[in-house]
């Protein structure tokens, strides 16, 4: 079996929808936002998504999720890796996650945590940050012209 990685398709968005609501995260906004997810699939089953909103040179990082049956594989690197090369192919320089359970899994693609009144005034626009997301998520940065994620990514946590 093998595992392919691509941009989400319209006709997608329930079985997307369907995968975060199993994994308990936000699905406001995903819709308007389509087009920066990413969906991975082992054959024809959907077992992976992330997303990135774009607001000028600011990203916000939302919705990685990987079904129970791909986890521990390194999907979870493969999925946030391709994201963020995307970013910078998009001229996203700055990239920002609000997350309740992956603070420890961030880190190791170079985001660091920061005060949350310190996120980027442009992703105020975001449906996520505008209440769905607890006033408890740890705010984390990653500035892409520094540093190399994807070799860090390598080394990734094997739980997502």
């Amino acid at each position: 079996m093998s595992t392919t990685i691509r941009r989400a398709e319209r006709g997608e968005l329930a079985e997307v929808l369907a995968l975060l609501r199993t994994c308990e995260l936000p699905i406001e906004g995903v819709e308007e936002n389509l087009d920066g997810f990413l969906v991975a699939r082992e054959n024809e089953t959907l077992i992976g998504t992330i997303g990135l909103e774009r607001y000028r040179e600011a990203g916000l990082l939302r919705s990685l999720a990987v079904a129970s049956s791909a986890r521990g594989q390194g999907l979870g690197g493969r999925l946030v890796t391709m994201l963020l090369d995307s970013a910078k192919e998009r001229g996203v320089s700055t990239v920002y996650l609000l997350t309740e359970t992956a603070e420890a899994f961030f880190p190791c693609f170079g985001f660091e945590k920061m005060p949350r009144e310190e996120l980027d005034p442009a992703l105020d626009a975001s449906r996520e940050l505008q209440g769905v997301c607890s006033e408890t998520a740890v705010a984390m940065r990653l500035r892409l012209g520094q540093g190399p994620y994807s070799v860090i990514a390598t080394k990734s946590n094997k739980n997502a």
